[in-house]
């Protein structure tokens, strides 16, 4: 695949790994209030089927689903019962539905002929733009104040929000509705 629009390989694999990487990290820092990073990778899982059955990826349709499937159970159990509350994705499962999320996305634009014409993969990467835009200036603010940047500390936007007095719930439901509303815009924006 050459052309203009092609990266070269030793500039597209790295950037291949960071891009993986930093989408994982997205979804463990989500990890830190029940229910945000599941509703995130639900709502994720679920564009990127809408992506594959667009493009007509039969393999990708089914991993999606496949990943949509175990993933809403556990986050609506997440947010009925109370006893799941304390249960938590954690590290190694947010890195392997990190690197789900990853593959999907993208393996699906590796595919098409020409990623971008479409639209498509913009509209599936907006569903993670807030999570993504709060993991990059909470990363900055780290790196500003000489802190590890892997290590835990209360300024995600959803601890902000719930200093504010924001019940949990109502948190989750401000955040997966601005991505859903960032989805929207996207799609208006490419197909109007």
């Amino acid at each position: 695949r050459d052309g203009i629009d092609s990266i070269p390989a030793w500039i597209g694999m790295p950037l291949t790994v960071v891009i993986v990487m930093y989408l994982i990290e997205v979804f463990q820092l989500a990890d830190g209030i029940d229910g945000l990073s599941s509703g995130l990778l639900s709502l994720t899982f679920l564009m990127c089927l809408c992506d594959a059955i667009w493009r007509n990826y039969d393999i990708v349709a089914i991993v999606s689903a496949a990943s949509l499937g175990l993933v809403v159970p556990f986050w609506g159990m997440k947010i009925a019962d109370r006893s799941w509350r304390r249960t938590f994705i954690g590290h190694a499962g947010t890195y392997v539905l990190g690197y789900m999320v990853s593959y999907l996305m993208l393996g699906i634009n590796y595919r098409a002929n020409t990623p971008l014409e479409d639209g498509m993969f913009v509209i599936t990467f907006s569903i993670v733009m807030l999570p993504a835009l709060d993991t990059f200036r909470v990363l900055l603010s780290r790196a500003r104040d000489s802190r590890s940047l892997v290590k835990a500390d209360k300024n995600q936007i959803h601890h902000k929000l719930i200093r504010t007095g924001m019940s949990r719930f109502r948190v989750i439901e401000t955040i997966l509705f601005i991505s859903i509303f960032f989805v929207g815009l996207t799609t208006a924006l490419v197909f109007c």
